[in-house]
């Protein structure tokens, strides 16, 4: 596999990060993942917006003279040649400040804040892992409550997609003791419905499916893309607050993610939601998204099952 780093395509075993680079010391990650359709970026658009968002959040300038689209362009072009003419790749982009090791030890007063801009980019290709949510289309996603909440919004922006992610790291392996294989959902620090350690979490109630404000969570490409669908075939969409009782009582939930576009989620905390399998509106709505994209997902996905990582 080939990818982008700091202005040059390299092979991925050559792409090393530095230890003194601020995405490691500090967290400082801004990130982004999607991947492509029949060899096509599809959604890109919408996941630039959200990754040069992020960067300005956090202020991390990119050269002005880079176009990004171009950039993945030529990864996915480098990586198609290397997959089955049927298999996809998954795409991540990332940004940090760059490594202010040397620049540390020659100023040793001086903010890591106020340094010149040594900005690292990366954009890293791999084959799609379908093995790791091939048979969750048809078994569904389980999840348990976790008692590690949602960062606050006061921390930092709920748009902000960010490797800051201890507490989904946390709240995953409580949720997995709680029961194996299952993922966390977290609630934020009002006992709301926030998100799951990946996607964004929507419930069927009484025909409308209804995920939490837009404000509280971070904004999901997958989702807006669901959004348009479900407005094609006469849904009502709604974003407002969801408690944890209210998933277990609908009559489908649904996590929506980049590299599965949406699975449902059939259990909280060993309960089973509705018969505790696949919903029809599921069924429906991931039927019309193959369709929107030019290839049967599902089918796609069991077809490489075997691949984890």
């Amino acid at each position: 596999m080939i990818g982008y780093f700091c202005g040059e395509y390299l092979d991925l075993s050559a792409i090393r990060l530095g230890i003194h680079d601020l995405g490691f010391t500090m967290g400082v990650t801004v990130t982004e993942r999607f991947r492509t359709y029949r060899g096509i970026a599809r959604f890109v658009d919408s996941n630039l917006r959200r990754f040069r968002d992020g960067l300005e959040i956090v202020g991390i300038p990119l050269p002005s003279d880079l176009e990004l689209s171009d950039v993945i362009a030529e990864v996915v072009a480098y990586n198609r040649v290397a997959i089955d003419v049927s298999d996809d790749l998954e795409i991540s982009l990332f940004a940090t400040p760059g490594d202010h090791g040397r620049h540390w030890m020659e100023t040793v007063e001086q903010s890591p804040l106020t340094l010149p801009s040594l900005t690292t980019l990366g954009v890293l290709a791999m084959p799609a892992r379908f093995g790791l949510w091939a048979h969750k289309y048809s078994r569904g996603e389980r999840l348990s409550v976790a008692m590690t909440r949602e960062t606050s919004a006061s921390n930092w922006p709920r748009r902000l997609k960010c490797r800051s992610r201890m507490h989904y790291w946390l709240a995953d392996r409580e949720a997995d003791q709680i029961e194996s294989g299952s993922k966390a959902l977290l609630l934020d620090q009002h006992g709301f419905v926030a998100e799951t350690s990946t996607g964004l979490v929507a419930a069927v109630i009484q025909d409308t499916v209804i995920a939490p404000p837009e404000i509280d969570v971070l904004q999901s490409t997958s989702f807006a893309v669901a959004e348009q669908l479900l407005a094609s075939m006469g849904v009502s969409i709604e974003r407002k607050k969801l408690l944890p009782e209210q998933l277990l009582t609908a009559e489908e939930a649904m996590v929506f993610s980049a590299p599965y576009f949406a699975l449902p989620i059939t259990a909280i905390d060993g309960r089973d939601i509705g018969a505790g399998l696949p919903g029809k509106l599921f069924n429906t709505l991931i039927d019309r998204f193959s369709a929107e994209v030019g290839i049967d997902v599902v089918e796609q996905a069991n077809s490489f099952a075997h691949r984890c990582c």
